[in-house]
């Protein structure tokens, strides 16, 4: 009896691991969860690769959306940006006019 090992059961099915604990490398999934046989451990850790699987997605679709929105913001401030510059450009042209309109009036005055 001596040189028995204890049996394991499979945490999910009730079947012997056909191991004996952390010494024999029993199965258990990353949560800690087990010990499981071969085929339940398959199982939960296909259950575990998919919720991986969701989390990152999730993730990717929330980043993908917060690039969007920073995109549209930065389109918005461009585009208002763009709107200001032409604004003052505009103005400094009307003022550059009115200067040469002012300077061709000095010289007929001063030819007159």
């Amino acid at each position: 009896m001596a040189n028995e090992r204890p049996l394991e059961l499979c945490c999910c099915c009730d079947t012997p691991t056909d191991k004996a604990g952390a010494s024999e490398d029993s199965l258990y999934t990353e949560d800690g969860e087990g010990p499981y046989c071969e085929p339940c451990y398959n199982d939960a850790h296909i259950e575990e690769l998919e919720d991986e699987i969701v989390t990152l997605r999730n993730n990717f679709h929330r980043d993908l959306a917060v690039l969007r929105h920073d995109l549209d913001l930065r389109k918005t401030s461009d585009a208002m940006q763009l709107q200001s510059d032409t604004a003052l450009v505009q103005e400094l042209r009307t003022r550059l006019d009115g200067a040469h309109k002012k300077i061709r009036e000095l010289m007929e005055d001063r030819d007159a």
